[in-house]
């Protein structure tokens, strides 16, 4: 085998220093672990030990229901790009390289230092952080997050998904936010991708949260295992959902996405047919979507005030409990 240069060691070095895992820079330079240990101590730089990651303090209530905005902004991002484990000891969130810092901005909310891990996925590089505690595995657990996400269905409360800030955490997950170019036409875009419990539940907010009207539906996407759902959004429908997750005031969201929607909403935002506020939508029984009727509304109103459940009323009128909920809280058909 070849003698490690000095640009070699230099690298190995830096990459360390930065978090990489011996084993990931031996592969990226064709050596084993042991080789890179010998080239880091030579440049006497302290190894880590396994037990050096349990000594970072972290603040395991930031979970505890009832979730702060701010939280349930990471509980949608968990929900898009995080795991927990089976025994709900261990939590991951992983993402590209290239949003580190949103892995540093994580860390911070949890109020920890802990070291970041980078892995190879593939042929990507990405960075994550993997966090061991029980408390804060059982929040998320007891808030709707799974272990095995893809084969198990979610059970997320409706207040959670009737949040914007959770719907953001999403789409900096598994989302994409641009400006599509189709015949030399711009227009915005959004979408997510995920399993289908979760891409019906955003389609509801949409129509219900945000009353925007819209034909589109949810429709499998691209994937080796027939799992993986999508909806997506363009034009008008597409810059309102865009302006109720990145046009108010808000603490966290990927930078990335947060810069093309604002470039999004600044481009389009003087063209007649963008407004922020969805006023271009038909409201009421006048919606071509709408299931429910002025008098129906009127009807569940009442009943939830005689002490009637949201689940019972949803199942007579056939709607959601979501639907009930937003109802009552005058969220949704605020006209009546």
């Amino acid at each position: 085998m070849k003698r490690v240069t000095q640009q070699e060691a230099s690298d190995m070095c830096w990459r360390y220093v930065f978090g990489w895992p011996t084993t990931l820079i031996g592969k990226i330079h064709d050596r084993n672990s042991e080789t890179v240990n010998r080239v880091l101590r030579r440049n006497n730089i302290e190894i880590r030990k396994i037990s050096e990651y349990k000594k970072y303090a972290i603040d395991d209530s930031v979970f505890e229901q009832p979730l702060s905005n701010d939280a349930v902004y990471w509980f949608g991002m968990l929900i898009a790009d995080g795991s927990i484990t089976q025994k709900k000891t261990r939590l991951k969130l992983l993402l590209q390289y290239g949003d580190v810092e949103h892995i540093e901005e994580f860390c911070g909310f949890l109020k920890t230092q802990r070291p970041l891990s980078i892995e190879r996925y593939r042929k990507d590089i990405q960075a994550g952080v993997v966090i061991s505690n029980v408390k804060i595995c059982s929040d998320l657990y007891s808030a709707g997050m799974i272990p095995n996400k893809k084969y198990n269905a979610f059970e997320i409360c409706d207040e959670i998904l009737e949040n914007r800030n959770f719907w953001r955490g999403a789409v900096d997950g598994d989302g994409c936010v641009r400006i599509a170019c189709e015949k030399k036409r711009r227009r915005p875009h959004i979408s997510l991708s995920g399993q289908k419990y979760l891409m019906e539940k955003f389609l509801q907010y949409v129509m219900c949260c945000l009353n925007v009207s819209t034909k589109t539906r949810v429709h499998p996407h691209g994937s080796h295992n027939g799992i993986t759902y999508c909806v997506s959004f363009h034009g008008k429908v597409a810059y309102a959902i865009i302006s109720n997750l990145y046009g108010h005031e808000h603490k966290y969201s990927l930078e990335r996405k947060q810069k093309c929607a604002n470039e999004i909403l600044l481009e389009f935002k003087k063209y007649k047919g963008f407004p922020p506020d969805s006023s271009f939508c038909p409201k009421g029984s006048s919606n071509g979507l709408s299931v429910l009727t002025e008098q129906d509304v009127i009807k569940i109103r009442a009943m939830k005030d005689s002490g009637y459940s949201g689940k019972s009323i949803a199942t007579m009128f056939g709607v959601t409990g979501a639907n009930i909920s937003a109802i009552c809280k005058r969220k949704t058909w605020k006209h009546i």
